[in-house]
């Protein structure tokens, strides 16, 4: 199929001020690796200052220590109760931790997960964060631990009125099962035309469009575009992008991409995984995929990219593909050791050998 060239849009010159970034900024932008060495530096310093046990607590959490978050998430909220953000914290660390634990604790964790977000709440009754908290608790929750969804349809028309991009994007985040493609779509479009210059808003339409369900890859690269020149300093622009130029064949525009997400985002390598595995499932260039897998392989994933385990198993099936067997029982073994139990990957290495 001929398909029109894209026109590749060079990155805008990334003019960081002198100041280091903020660590609230360096959560929005996704670079938890970077905020977690800078965290726990002061952690060490001031193990008793509720702002650093605060973010402590965001920093293992993100990395998917959610006991330790948890215990430190109380400790902040002892230390200071009156604070929005510290509740709200305490909140979504309870409500995370309620999936590895045993029902009766279940029932203590949701209810203090809810008990937490309404005392952010009393605080501050325009906290975005705890709004988003309780209303996604009201929709989800089971009626006995107290799910009610007209208590969240309350709260999202509350939330609608301070900010109504998050509602529309939190909406459609709430959608059953992301089935309803329509609505979905719909509501990334009112997000759009609330707040065009947001990047969440422009990056999750591109995502949206790139996913295989949308098949548009044409309109994801436009979205992603968009993102990445709003700012270029946050990964899921380049992932869609990368998406996009993998699935529509444009091998020089790929590489392009990749080489400005790498210059601009140097310790967040997943838009090679991610252009990687759409070849993968495409059946194209697998020489490119290895070599795009190889290099998502060379250092530690940020938080919310595909683990290394992924990467090796995902290179694993391509030298299986490349008739590589030796490098891809290897590859798959490694899989393994990091994740002993994963059933696709003993079914992987069952059939090679």
């Amino acid at each position: 199929m001929n398909l029109p060239r894209l026109c590749w849009l060079p990155l805008v010159t990334i003019t960081l001020s002198a100041a280091a970034p903020t660590w609230e900024t360096l959560k929005d932008l996704g670079h938890w690796k970077r905020l977690r060495a800078e965290v726990l530096k002061a952690y060490q310093s001031y193990p008793n200052d509720p702002s650093t046990i605060y973010w402590m607590s965001q920093v293992e959490l993100a990395f998917n220590n959610k006991e330790v978050a948890y215990d430190l998430a109380k400790k902040t909220v002892a230390l200071k109760p009156g604070d929005a953000d510290f509740q709200c914290g305490l909140g979504m660390t309870a409500i995370r931790l309620v999936s590895s634990v045993n029902p009766i604790k279940k029932l203590t964790l949701s209810s203090e997960g809810k008990k937490a977000c309404e005392a952010a709440l009393a605080i501050n009754p325009k906290h975005v964060g705890a709004l988003q908290f309780l209303a996604g608790f009201y929709l989800q929750a089971p009626g006995f631990v107290g799910g009610d969804p007209k208590r969240a349809a309350v709260l999202c028309q509350t939330l609608a009125t301070i900010d109504p991009v998050q509602a529309s994007l939190f909406e459609a985040s709430m959608v059953p099962e992301q089935k309803d493609r329509a609505k979905i779509e719909s509501l990334y479009l009112k997000a759009l035309a609330a707040g065009p210059k947001s990047y969440r808003v422009q990056s999750s339409l591109a995502a949206f469009y790139v996913d295989p369900a949308s098949k548009r890859s044409l309109e994801a690269v436009k979205y992603a575009q968009a993102a990445i020149r709003l700012e270029p300093r946050q990964v899921n622009g380049y992932v869609a992008l990368a998406r996009a130029y993998a699935d529509l064949e444009q091998w020089k525009e790929l590489d392009m991409a990749l080489a400005e997400a790498e210059k601009a985002v140097p310790d967040n390598l997943e838009p090679y995984y991610a252009a990687g595995r759409i070849l993968f499932l495409k059946w194209k260039d697998l020489p490119r995929a290895e070599r795009y897998f190889r290099k998502f392989l060379t250092q530690e994933p940020e938080v919310g990219a595909p683990g290394l385990v992924h990467g090796h198993w995902r290179l694993g099936l391509v030298l299986e593909k490349l008739n590589r067997k030796h490098e891809a029982i290897a590859e798959l073994e490694t899989a393994l050791r990091m994740a002993p139990g994963e059933a696709t990957y003993k079914q992987d290495l069952q059939r090679l050998k």
